[in-house]
């Protein structure tokens, strides 16, 4: 029983993952891709029904939703130290890092912070300091 109970929490769980990405690949692919409504009905996904893609372009331009959107852009511009770590989650890289580690101490929150702050080469954090203006 109990078996079934994990069972069906990880399916939903894996089922809303799945459901969250075909979500936002679609808003990228078929709506932030292009500039107006009419493009986009030309190059919607064979498998989303018409009917269903119009109320989708109509809840993607409601003025509710472009009001959010832009206040999570201004608001994710304001972060200093933004997650950089893509989907692997602190958990796994804390792990690797354990094992990785000559000593037996555990990893410092420091040390996690420093390796999951890491940039690709080329990008860097907005300044905090106050001499910076």
């Amino acid at each position: 029983m109990i078996f079934m109970k994990l069972e069906k929490k990880w399916i939903l769980e894996t089922v809303q993952a799945a459901w969250k990405k075909h979500k936002s690949r679609l808003n990228k692919y078929n709506f932030d891709a292009y500039g107006n409504d009419d493009t986009r009905r030309l190059h919607m996904l064979e498998d989303v029904p018409a009917s269903r893609f119009k109320k989708l372009l109509k809840y993607w331009n409601s003025e509710k939703l472009q009001r959010i959107s832009k206040t999570n852009i201004e608001n994710r511009k304001k972060l200093k130290n933004p997650h950089s770590t893509g989907k692997r989650s602190f958990a796994l890289i804390q792990s690797k890092l354990e094992k990785g580690k000559e000593s037996s101490d555990p990893l410092s929150s420091k040390e996690l912070y420093v390796a999951t702050g890491k940039r690709k080469l080329g990008r860097s954090y907005k300044c905090s300091c106050s001499d910076c203006g």
